[in-house]
């Protein structure tokens, strides 16, 4: 998600990340640790944060100023928090569900990385259908969960799932048939 993300900005752009980053990536990954006692999901935390401070790129003016230096404590913190309630709920599921919310991502993540050229991705993307379209931009490059999914497209939290999986398995499915047809 990053290179793609990376992919569209300018070279101005790419400057000030590079810049943003080498300055707060310590104090971000000191706020995550501290928070989540893991050093595996805080590194997890600072390139989600990096991520969400790369949509809000443009509107900061100043790296070294106090309202850069707030919005990355901001976003880290809320990242951190946010992991820890994850993690701690995640505790607690059995184990075959674990496995299978694992192999999952596993898939659609091993797909992506494996067929690294983005313009296939998004074409394949494109080919979805406008639902699927919209939930995997919501889920994957927005961060929603799927309550908010669900709320946001007036289906239930279940169907949000569901939906999601089959998009996945869609760009999945495409992106293995074009790498056999090579």
């Amino acid at each position: 998600m990053l290179l793609f993300l990376l992919s569209t900005l300018n070279d101005e752009e790419k400057t000030k990340l590079e810049k943003l980053y080498n300055h707060y990536k310590n104090l971000m990954m000191y706020i995550a640790l501290d928070i989540l006692k893991n050093k595996e999901h805080a590194e997890e935390v600072v390139h989600d944060a990096i991520i969400s401070i790369l949509k809000v790129i443009n509107d900061i003016e100043e790296i070294e100023s106090h309202k850069t230096y707030g919005l990355v404590v901001l976003i880290t913190k809320r990242l951190s928090i946010n992991k820890n309630k994850y993690e701690k709920r995640r505790n607690h599921l059995p184990a075959d569900v674990l496995e299978y919310i694992a192999d999952e991502k596993e898939i659609f993540e091993e797909s992506v990385v494996c067929n690294a050229d983005i313009k296939d991705l998004v074409k394949r993307m494109n080919e979805l259908g406008i639902n699927d379209y919209e939930i995997i931009m919501l889920k994957y490059y927005y961060g929603y969960t799927y309550k908010e999914i669900a709320a946001r497209m007036s289906i239930t939290e279940s169907a949000a799932r569901k939906r999601s999986e089959r998009a996945r398995k869609s760009i999945l499915n495409k992106m293995v048939k074009r790498e056999g047809e090579k």
